[in-house]
């Protein structure tokens, strides 16, 4: 799928759900089916240019899931069943780990999206991590804690730089170079500031000044009297 939207040969699927556009299970999917079969190492590598693409710690994938369902508890919003977008199991430094991903591309994600997941979807005996993809979010779900929260143009950002640091030429590079490409045709770019905009400076003029004292209600509200009776 990605080397068919790549050359122009397929369009992802979408539908309008509302008065959104929604395709972010298409991006999910079309974006990181490709690691399911790769080797542990390289599924591993691909994740820690997501989430820490500054740290060394050595992470191996073994197992990732699309759309798991999980049962929820009394305190949930849902009646039945979350179902975050992807579980990654494996190992942080040999070591039991879960990652849970939640993709968000034209909806807001909302903290307490987060923090159900947070909480219902993690790993008995391992060490469980939450992972936000996003355009945007509620400013309470920045706040959340419970979450690592990766603006696209941040992820775009930290593949380039993967890719520019990368020295093997195995699958994870290779993913690595569509998955940029795949980012950049979505319309997905780093933010560089306003001064390349060459924006003219706003001249301002004396500010008018305003009182109660100089004006009166007559003079604000054109009153007309008029004379009525009641019969």
């Amino acid at each position: 799928m990605l080397d068919a939207y790549l050359k122009n040969k397929v369009k992802l699927p979408t539908y309008v759900d509302g008065a959104r556009r929604a395709i972010e299970d298409s991006i999910t999917s079309t974006l990181f089916t490709p690691l399911k079969f790769m080797s542990p190492q390289d599924a591993g590598r691909i994740l820690s240019w997501l989430i820490q693409p500054t740290s060394a710690r050595a992470i191996e994938i073994t197992r990732i899931d699309f759309w798991p369902r999980f049962r929820v508890d009394e305190g949930a919003l849902n009646a039945y069943t979350i179902e975050p977008d992807l579980i990654f199991d494996g190992q942080l430094d040999q070591e039991p780990a879960r990652w849970i991903v939640e993709v968000k591309w034209d909806a807001d994600l909302l903290r307490s999206q987060i923090e159900e997941q947070a909480r219902l979807c993690a790993r008995p005996g391992a060490r469980t991590f939450h992972v936000s993809l996003v355009k945007t979010a509620a400013l309470e779900a920045f706040q959340s804690p419970s979450s690592t929260i990766i603006q696209w143009y941040q992820l775009l950002s930290s593949l380039r730089r993967a890719y520019g640091q990368e020295t093997t030429a195995g699958a994870s590079a290779a993913w690595c170079i569509d998955a940029i490409a795949f980012l950049g045709k979505l319309g997905i770019g780093p933010f560089n500031g306003f001064a390349h905009l060459n924006l003219e400076k706003v001249q301002v003029g004396e500010s008018y000044r305003f009182s109660r004292r100089e004006w009166s209600l007559p003079e604000l509200i054109d009153v007309t009297p008029s004379l009525f009776s009641l019969a």
